[in-house]
Formats: C-alpha cells, sequence, structure tokens
C-alpha cells in the first residue's frame, strides 16, 4: 500500500522504533543498523538502537543506548531491554527490530504482553547454529513469532528457508538488499603486475576466508608487493603464522579496524573478497563504488552483489589457486579494457546499492508495518 505524505506524518509521530544488536561495531550487521538508525532520524522517525554492550568504547549518539553487559549472553539482558522497551512504548505500540543470534532467540521472550511489532534481519547465508538438527524446530517456532523477517539477499532467504522447510506463512520472509555508503571514484595509475597491491576488507573470521587468500599471496609472491587486510577478529594470530609459512610475512598488513578506509582502497590495485560464504557483501560495494576490480568468491549472496559486473572476476570459493587466477585475469580485464573504463564499471555496479535507497526501502517498510496494525489510533 502507497502512503501519502500527510499519512506518513501522522504516523511517525504514532509510533517507536527500536533495534537491538549485540553491539556497535564489528561488522556489516553493525554497520547496516548504525546507517539506518542515523538516516531515519533525520528522516524524522523516533528511533533507537540498544546494544548489549560496547567492549570497543565507540562514541554513541543520543538515542544509542548500551546496557554495558558482559556481553549478548549476560541473563540480565532479559530485564534491562524489556525496562527500555517499556520505558520507550508508554500506551504506544512500536516496532522491535533484532538483528543476529541472540538478539533473535531473547525479542520473542522479551516482548511477551508489550505491543510491539517484531522484525528480524537474517544477515547471512550460513551460521553456525545450523550444524544443530536439533535447533530447527526450536528456531521454526522463534521465527514463527516475528511479524517480518527481512532477508538482505535471495541467497539469504533461499538458504533460511531450506533451513526452516515448510513454514506456514513463508511470505512474511521478505528480501530488501543491502546499502552501503558510497566513495567517488578513483582512476588508479597503471598497474604494475611484478608489484601488486590488494586490499581486503572484513573481520578476522573463518568466514571471510582470509586464509586462502595469503595462500593465494604464497603462490603469486612474485607479483605481489602488499595485501592489507582492514578489520579484526579472533584469526589474526592464525593468519600471521600462516603468513609467515608460506613465506609472505613481509607482505600482510593487519592494521584492524579503520573507520576511514578508503584511502587503502584508493592506494589498492585490486580488492579481494575471499569469502567462504556471506549474505550480502558490504565490502565489495564499498570497493567497487572507488572504482576499484575485484576478485570475489563465486558465493551466494555475494553473486547477487557482483555476478555480472565487468569489474569483478568469481572465482571458485575456498581455492587459491581459482583466486590466483583471477587476479591474472583482472590484470588482463585492464589492460585490454582500459583502467579508466574499468573504475567505471566498478563505479556503475555500486551504485545499485547506495545507503539510501536502503534507508528509503526500510522507511516504508516500517510505515506500511504500522499503519496496517494501527489504523484506529491514526
Amino acid at each position: 500500500m502507497s502512503l501519502d505524505n500527510n499519512l506518513k506524518k501522522k504516523i511517525k509521530k504514532n509510533f517507536d522504533i527500536v533495534h537491538i544488536i549485540g553491539r556497535p561495531d564489528q561488522g556489516g550487521a553493525e554497520f547496516l543498523v548504525r546507517e539506518l538508525t542515523s538516516s531515519l532520524k533525520k528522516k524524522g522517525f523516533n528511533i533507537h538502537t540498544i546494544y548489549f554492550f560496547n567492549p570497543s568504547k565507540i562514541s554513541l549518539k543520543s538515542n544509542e543506548y548500551s546496557l554495558n553487559l558482559s556481553g549478548p549472553r549476560d541473563i540480565r539482558a532479559f530485564w534491562y531491554i524489556r525496562k527500555v522497551l517499556l520505558d520507550i512504548t508508554k500506551n504506544k505500540k512500536i516496532i522491535v527490530h533484532s538483528h543476529l543470534t541472540w538478539s533473535l532467540y531473547l525479542l520473542p521472550i522479551v516482548t511477551f504482553g508489550i505491543k510491539t511489532i517484531n522484525f528480524y534481519t537474517e544477515h547471512n547465508t550460513y551460521n553456525k547454529r545450523r550444524k544443530f538438527k536439533f535447533l530447527k524446530p526450536v528456531e521454526r517456532y522463534i521465527y514463527s513469532k516475528y511479524h517480518r523477517i527481512i532477508c538482505v539477499s535471495n541467497g539469504t532467504k533461499n538458504s533460511l528457508l531450506g533451513w526452516l522447510g515448510k513454514i506456514s506463512n513463508y511470505k512474511k520472509i521478505i528480501v530488501l538488499p543491502n546499502g552501503s555508503k558510497l566513495f567517488d571514484v578513483v582512476i588508479r595509475k597503471k598497474i604494475n603486475s611484478k608489484n601488486l597491491r590488494l586490499v581486503s576488507i572484513g573481520s578476522l573470521h573463518e568466514q571471510k576466508g582470509f586464509d586462502i587468500a595469503i595462500q593465494t599471496v604464497g603462490l603469486l609472491k612474485k607479483n605481489i608487493k602488499s595485501y592489507t587486510i582492514l578489520g579484526k577478529g579472533d584469526q589474526k594470530k592464525n593468519l600471521i603464522a600462516l603468513a609467515s609459512k608460506v613465506g609472505v610475512r613481509d607482505k600482510i598488513i593487519l592494521p584492524g579496524f579503520i573507520k576511514n578506509v578508503k584511502p587503502y582502497l584508493s592506494n589498492a590495485d585490486f580488492g579481494l573478497i575471499p569469502s567462504r560464504w556471506e549474505g550480502f557483501g558490504i565490502a565489495a560495494v564499498e570497493m567497487l563504488s572507488t572504482g576499484l576490480s575485484l576478485i570475489a568468491s563465486d558465493v551466494s549472496g555475494l553473486r547477487e552483489v557482483v555476478g555480472g559486473c565487468p569489474a569483478v572476476q568469481l572465482v571458485e570459493a575456498k581455492n587459491p589457486r581459482a583466486l590466483a587466477k583471477g587476479i591474472m585475469k583482472a590484470i588482463e580485464h585492464s589492460k585490454f579494457v582500459g583502467i579508466k573504463k574499468t573504475a567505471l564499471q566498478a563505479k556503475k555496479c555500486s551504485e545499485r546499492f547506495g545507503i539510501e535507497k536502503m534507508c528509503e526501502r526500510y522507511a516504508n517498510l516500517y510505515l506500511d508495518a504500522h499503519h496496517n496494525f494501527d489504523l484506529s489510533e491514526i
């Protein structure tokens, strides 16, 4: 249903939106929540975000709250979140939007007896919970308690349905693509195939496959000047050990989490996305927006974002040699098409996934949900 502007203004005054996620930093889900909260607040929505904890001491805005717990598994989260929601509601219905595992499980319990419309975003095509078949009936019940389940890609939706099996009212599961901040395009200098500078963005976890990329650097060590991985995580020591083992420790740069990634992207020749699995791929959009060519794993979710882009080489996942061949193909493409045209191809592909487009879709989704539930109160 399409709502006119006057009705939208009336609806905004009659409800609040609350996002719940573990922490304000770490990965793509956290980035999405903060960007969405900031954008919708500017659009006039009463919107808040609750974090279980804030271990990196990120500076929070006035509508962001940290419960300062030890982590998302802290049992006190139940009481604290319920108290915050009761304070916010004050006899009006609210939309509560959860993200990631602990929020997914907690929200149906926390909101029992409170007037809420519950949303959940499925951010990935795989999670470790799916190793345990006994959780399937539990999760079918948990997911059934949500008004809307938003998947960031068709691959994410298909994977979720494959896990849950036949569920009632499967139409509540919808696809709403992620968005990303877009940078200005950079026309790079001539690429030196014997002195390549590579870059990746992402948490240092198994999913991102940076160990695979380091093995690739080992295979192409004579061609690689540097490989920079922007992110932090529990795999850092393992990645350093692997780099030493394959003889490329001097080429691997691990600066940790970097807020302003553009200088690193502007100074790179190619971006690598060697993920084992991926729900969407925000980093891919960021890199493409600068005109950076990519070599990326051909996995569901990520394929939807970069598939068909001439500036991207899709390669077999979990295969260092395939990734190496992809780098060589990317070099040939840049030589054949030209660096400027390749950069403009990359930029064009990124523009489908701007953050504002995503925020506008979420705004309409929230307004429609509240309108359909609360016509009598407007």
